[in-house]
């Protein structure tokens, strides 16, 4: 059982679509009677189904495939491979035998699989025994590891006082180091915790033992009995367990008792059934509460299955005759056998009963009960006996054509609500099947298993027979993953007649999330060059607005000619919500190559264009913007920022050399708000701006940082150097300066290479002299003062958290300077090819946290597969929120790319740095909807940021991820298509 309750599942993500088959599992030496499906777990992209009819006669992990053993059973292990499961493991006992049932029962938590065999005949006890065939049905637990991609038996599980027929191993459950085991015919008449197990005055009143892990070494940690045992109790029928508590079931218990906590010392209600909860504190354990239903009957055989996760327990009752349907509805009986689940909830104080699910069509001895699993808000139930012959999702249920064919149920919790999701049936139903018998959970993920399935076929999804009588099967669901839908290829866009999306892939998003985007046109709308748009949307509906389309007439405003058009658009920048800013090129009458540049600005009362450098900016003395290099966005003040080159404007004079670039800061309606950043203007008292650089970066304030040239007034001050400015003042931090290196203390400041902004602070990358090639680089921070403090250098090891492995940095590829101090780099390492990478944050209290680096296990995935290469990482410059599209290994063609997002927002302190790691986002081969596509395949993604030729994220231009962590990307799906679409947290 799953109990990471890091695991965050809304509702909103389970239900956007309905479940769909996307897999039918078969066993790569699938043959008849093998049963498989009798038993299935599952956890994340592992998935373990049992065959206990399997006939292998040799032992251990994947052994050549031989027969001859009837019963002996075996375990598959079946791993996420893209849209489809393929199989890691075939797994056999260590002892197999004639009639073992090896795989009637499994369990699964991460790398750690509990196996079942209650027919084991061995008389040896507790761990690690030798085997021998002495005591006829005893039973026994196996212990199975996974490292990377190979299994090994860890342990042999026997009871402490092993007795035949105890079937020791009907029912396992795991939980990180601990492991519980079912062994319901054990006939001790201890009462409560570590009683005398080795009398047998008491038959089949039933028991369970605990065992523990420590460095691999298991032992027996308890031995688990009712507070009151009595004969044919069968306590330990079904476990479970998540963290400190557990849940023991016992069918054939007697008490009328209804609730919780009600009177279990009378017997009147013969087989009504009952669960125990135990709850662990240290190593010892005790009997927190005693489950009854609410409409306890005899025969209703309440526990015989249990699932648990956290604070919420499903119990089924497979023999339950309420002839009522659905969700708590009223108490009746009169159907034979129908069956009903029942969960309850622990509030921090006390358990009570939460929810009474019946299916929503009962019939006699549908067995609707017989399996439940239950993970976050999902809860699914089996019922192997049921009649109807629908195939697929949500078919219908009234039909009772095929007997015993089976079925299973998905609910899902809104609040302390629960309502139906999905009736589930194989796409190939047949009668006998048995679909139900075993089922599981995990995300948005089902597992049914239907051990009477008669298919031949072998492997993932083969050709449907019906030749190989009970060979099993095992079939996979997946919900969608919901994204919303921007632009579909080939849909109809708004804003004309017969206007069609191409291929869209640029665009810009925030916190709505907004999102402003550009996009080829096709259709008779988009003949005459009108065969791009510029889109927005200022809401998180579908509707989207065609905010400029290529060829329109745009005339009169900035003193554009009568025959202004529109020839081109570029640049969708949106880092304020209802502010978006994009560029134009122009033709007309009059208008040269040196000022066709038109900047849009875009908001939800409409669009205007605000600054053309086709005329003269009065404020800068008549000239022209020859050339737009970025246009900056800042994210939260009405301002943008234009790094520019000028040209002669109208009655301007010839531009001179040494004072024709700068940056222009205008609000959204074009109005000049400073132009003192400009070549030529006062730096300090001592010298002036020289020629700036093509980029800058903004953050609050407003402020702008860039480099440029700072020339003395008198030149035989010194030499014209590269500095680094705040706004139009020069940070005093001059070339030469000793360097504050861990390394080369001879070290001084050699060129400046690039800037960023943060909050107050710059953040500048610069080579080293009298460093060697291997030392010649370093990121710094600085207040605007001579101060400056070493954050990163070329060569040096860096400073990791506690736990985290060091790395050594051999070059910056690209760096974000985000929230009020910390800094995430892109960079390469040292080491192999294979994990030369790394996207490492260097935190504000000076230690570094390594987020991804290539070769380290893909998050969300199962083990083996592994980060190959980084295709795209992106920063949102406000709360950290990253991004990292990357290429997998280990894994097929189908499912080898995935985009992954985490946030740096979390603080700094070592117990929350887990929570700045990255999370799997979405992946190639998975489901998704959307409102344009209710299902398709993932087959690529793109993801565009902002071109950056100076190695600085998160400056001002365009942002691919918001502060909420949306993120705008183009798939391409199963039908050819592409779709822009929004990834919601």
């Amino acid at each position: 059982m799953k109990t990471i309750l890091l695991l965050f599942i809304t509702t909103a993500s389970l239900t956007a679509a309905p479940l769909v088959q996307t897999n039918y599992l078969k066993a790569l030496n699938a043959d008849a009677v093998d049963s498989l499906g009798a038993a299935v777990a599952l956890d994340g992209e592992t998935l373990v189904v049992g065959a206990p009819n399997e006939a292998g006669n040799k032992p251990g992990v994947n052994p050549a495939n031989s027969n001859g053993l009837e019963g002996s059973g075996a375990v598959y292990v079946f791993v996420r491979d893209g849209a489809n499961w393929k199989q890691q493991a075939y797994l056999k006992a260590s002892n197999p035998d004639l009639g073992d049932f090896f795989g009637s029962a499994v369990a699964l938590d991460g790398n750690t699989l509990v196996v079942g065999a209650r027919f084991e005949d061995s008389s040896s006890g507790g761990v690690n025994g030798t085997p021998n065939e002495l005591s006829g049905d005893s039973g026994a637990a196996y212990v199975f590891v996974r490292t990377g991609t190979t299994w090994t038996q860890e342990a042999y599980l026997k009871a402490s006082h092993t007795g035949g027929s105890d079937w020791f191993g009907s029912t396992v459950g795991v939980s990180g180091d601990t492991v519980i085991v079912g062994c319901s015919r054990d006939d001790s008449n201890a009462v409560g915790i570590n009683g005398n197990a080795a009398n047998n005055d008491v038959s089949q009143s039933g028991a369970a033992y605990v065992f523990v892990r420590s460095a691999g070494t298991w032992t027996q940690q308890a031995y688990l009995k009712a507070s009151n045992p009595e004969g044919g109790d069968v306590f330990g029928t079904a476990v479970a367990i998540s963290g400190d508590r557990a849940v023991v079931t016992a069918t054939g218990e007697d008490s009328n008792a209804t609730g919780v906590g009600g009177n279990q010392a009378n017997n009147t209600a013969t087989g009504a059934g009952a669960a125990y909860v135990f709850l662990r504190s240290g190593s010892t354990w005790t009997q927190q509460a005693y489950l009854k239903a609410s409409n306890t009957g005899a025969g209703d055989r309440f526990g015989s299955s249990v699932a648990i996760y956290a604070d919420t327990i499903v119990v089924g009752a497979e023999n339950e005759a309420g002839s009522n349907t659905g969700v708590n509805p009223s108490s009746s009986e009169g159907t034979n056998q129908a069956g009903a689940a029942y969960i309850f909830f622990h509030n921090g104080a006390a358990w009570s009963q939460q929810a009474y699910l019946k299916a929503p069509a009962v019939g006699d001895t549908d067995r609707f009960g017989y399996s439940v699993a239950v993970d976050g808000d999902s809860v699914v139930v089996g019922a192997l006996y049921e009649d109807s012959s629908a195939s697929g999702v949500n078919g219908n249920v009234e039909d009772n054509a095929l007997l015993d064919a089976g079925a299973a149920y998905r609910y899902v919790r809104s609040g302390s609500n629960w309502e139906e999701e999905e009736y589930l049936k194989p796409g190939n139903p047949g009668p006998g099947y048995s679909f139900g018998w075993g089922v599981a959970v995990s995300g948005s993920t089902v597992a049914v298993g239907a051990p009477g399935e008669d298919g031949s076929g072998r492997g993932t999804n083969p050709k449907v027979t019906t030749t190989a009588d009970a060979a099993g099967a095992a079939y996979v669901f997946q919900v969608p993953l919901p994204l919303t839908a921007v632009a579909h290829s080939g849909y109809r866009a708004p804003g004309g007649t017969d206007l069609f999306y191409g291929k869209a892939s640029v665009a810009a998003i925030t916190d709505n999330p907004s999102v402003l985007f550009e996009a080829p046109l096709l259709g008779a709308g988009a003949a005459a060059g009108k065969n791009l748009g510029v889109f927005s949307s200022y809401t998180s509906s579908p509707d989207r607005t065609l905010v400029m389309q290529k060829g329109t007439f745009i005339a009169g405003a900035l003193g554009l000619p009568a025959n202004a058009k529109v020839t081109g658009l570029s640049n969708p920048v949106q880092n304020q919500g209802g502010r978006g800013l994009f560029m134009g090129t122009v033709s007309g009458t009059g208008i040269k190559a040196t000022g066709n540049r038109l900047l849009f600005c875009d908001t939800p009362s409409g669009v205007s264009p605000i600054f053309w450098n086709g005329s003269d900016v009065t404020a800068l003395s008549g000239y022209r913007l020859q050339t737009i290099y970025e246009v900056l966005h800042h994210h939260g003040n009405d301002s943008i920022l234009i790094p520019y080159k000028l040209g002669k404007g109208a009655t301007s004079s010839a531009v001179l050399a040494n004072a024709d670039t700068g940056i222009l800061r205008i609000d959204h309606n074009g109005t000049v708000q400073d132009i003192t950043m400009q070549e030529g203007s006062a730096a300090d008292g001592n010298g002036k701006i020289g020629q700036l650089r093509p980029n800058a970066a903004v953050t609050t304030s407003p402020q702008t940082w860039f480099i440029a040239k700072y020339i003395y007034n008198n030149p035989q001050d010194g030499a014209p150097y590269d500095a680094l400015y705040r706004n139009s003042s020069s940070v005093p931090i001059l070339p030469g300066e000793p360097a504050v290196t861990p390394l080369a203390s001879s070290a001084t400041l050699g060129t400046m290479l690039s800037a960023s902004a943060q909050s107050s602070h710059g953040i500048f990358r610069n080579s080293l002299k009298n460093a060697p090639a291997s030392q010649n680089e370093a990121l710094y921070r600085t207040d605007g003062s001579a101060i400056f403090s070493l954050l990163l250098q070329k060569g040096a090891a860096i400073n990791p958290v506690p736990g985290e492995a060091a790395l050594t940095m051999t070059k910056i590829i690209r760096y974000w300077a985000v929230g009020v101090n910390q800094v995430v780099v892109h960079m390469q390492v040292s080491g192999t090819s294979k994990n030369n990478e790394a996207l490492v944050l260097l935190q504000g209290n000076g230690f570094h946290l390594p987020l991804m680096r290539k070769g380290d296990p893909a998050p969300g995935m199962h083990p083996g597969v592994t980060i190959s290469k980084f295709n795209v990482v992106d920063v949102e410059h406000g709360d950290g929120n990253y991004l990292i599209l990357a290429t997998l290994s280990g894994v097929g063609s189908s499912g080898n790319l995935a985009l992954f997002r985490g946030s740096t927002s979390a603080g700094d302190d070592a117990f929350t740095y887990p929570l700045r790691k990255p999370e799997l986002a979405l992946r190639k081969g998975e489901l998704y909807s959307t409102a344009d596509t209710p299902t398709g395949s993932v087959r690529s993604i793109t993801v565009k940021p902002a071109p950056d030729t100076t190695g600085v994220g998160a400056r001002g231009l365009r942002e691919v991820i918001g502060s909420n962590q949306h993120i705008v990307v183009t798939i391409t799906g199963d039908r050819g298509s592409s779709e822009l679409v929004v990834v919601k947290p």
